[in-house]
């Protein structure tokens, strides 16, 4: 045997610079292929899953846009991602309260389904990407408010009115 060979049969003086090197030799293995694991599995077990959601358009509050459209679209999509986030994010559209909302700018006509639901914060915070979406588009028709104080008009009501309902002047 060569002195080298010998060498490394030897275990070293515990505490020793020697057997540090070799402890974070071991380690620094394990690490590896530990990380090595977890990327393979991530990619492994990655899924796709066919879903259905209410979007729900709106204009900003602070616009003068008034949405003449449908407001609240179903559609159904295929997204792909880790199967626990697809599970989750199943589980709360299952929700009739769930909606996936989405904020109306002016010059939008022809909005892409697939660009809206990639996004919403509940599916891009799950790390998931929507693949396909049927209505592939949805159609948008937007109108400006007008405020006009010049044009009189006369409210007539009979019946009492909600503690909410302010009346200016009272009958």
């Amino acid at each position: 045997m060569t002195r080298r060979e010998l060498y490394s049969l030897i275990e070293p003086d515990r505490f020793s610079r020697s057997w540090w090197l070799a402890r974070i030799r071991g380690a620094a293995w394990v690490v590896l292929v530990t990380t090595f694991l977890w990327i393979w599995a991530d990619v492994e077990f990655t899924d796709e899953m066919e879903l259905s959601a209410t979007v729900q358009l709106t204009t900003a509050p602070s616009s003068k846009l008034v949405l003449l459209s449908k407001s609240r679209v179903r559609v159904s999509f295929k997204v792909q991602g880790r199967q626990r986030s697809l599970e989750q994010l199943q589980q709360r559209l299952q929700s009739p309260d769930e909606v996936v909302k989405y904020v109306v700018s002016e010059g939008e006509e022809d909005l892409s389904v697939r660009d809206i639901l990639n996004r919403d914060g509940m599916i891009v915070g799950a790390g998931l990407t929507v693949l396909s979406a049927s209505p592939s588009n949805v159609r948008v028709r937007l109108d400006t408010k007008i405020y006009r104080p010049d044009i009189p008009v006369q409210f007539e009501y009979t019946g009492a009115l909600g503690p909410e309902v302010h009346v200016d002047p009272p009958k």
